[in-house]
């Protein structure tokens, strides 16, 4: 491939017609020769967006490429900011597809304040072992937003991380108990 593109360089900026480079594909594949290859003749390739905005970082994330993603952010570490056309992170896209190790490598980098969003992908596509991560992290849980996916699993393992989270005060500033009807068909 590096021969290739050394010979057609132009071939690095090809891109279809809904914003998917050679570069989205090698990543979403994991082939990492490619990947070095594609950037080395092209390092601009990194900041293309498809039609949805998601960057190559967000398919690498989103596929579980842990050396693609420490690649890709050496490169650029201000993606770990990107979001999609629909406001998702770099760190959702991972936790929502219970790529853990990602989970784990993006984690340091960011702040528990700003987690919530890809914590609650992970609790509502049932991913534990990413849940436990974003714990450990020191997340913020709101019990109602749990409740509110209906998986028993999930709340039972936020209840053992924190008993007391039934007693605070959900957004709409009634206590979490007055919710009992629905914990006890998720737990009985």
């Amino acid at each position: 491939m590096a021969q290739l593109l050394a010979h057609r360089p132009d071939d690095s900026n090809i891109v279809d017609n809904v914003g998917i480079t050679a570069l989205h594909l090698a990543v979403k594949a994991g082939h990492e020769e490619i990947v070095d290859a594609l950037l080395a003749c092209n390092p601009q390739l990194i900041d293309i967006t498809d039609a949805q905005q998601t960057t190559p970082l967000h398919l690498a994330a989103s596929s579980g490429r842990v050396n693609i993603v420490a690649k890709l952010l050496a490169l650029k570490p201000s993606l770990y900011n990107a979001t999609t056309k629909r406001g998702d992170t770099v760190l959702q896209h991972a936790a929502q597809e219970g790529q853990y190790e990602v989970v784990a490598q993006l984690l340091p980098l960011g702040q528990p304040e700003n987690y919530n969003r890809a914590f609650y992908a992970a609790v509502r596509y049932g991913c534990v072992k990413t849940v436990k991560l974003f714990l450990a992290a020191g997340v913020k849980v709101n019990l109602l937003s749990v409740l509110r996916t209906r998986q028993k699993e999930m709340l039972e393992l936020l209840l053992a991380h924190n008993p007391d989270v039934v007693k605070e005060v959900d957004d709409g500033h009634s206590v979490l108990l007055h919710h009992l009807p629905v914990l006890e068909t998720l737990i009985l």
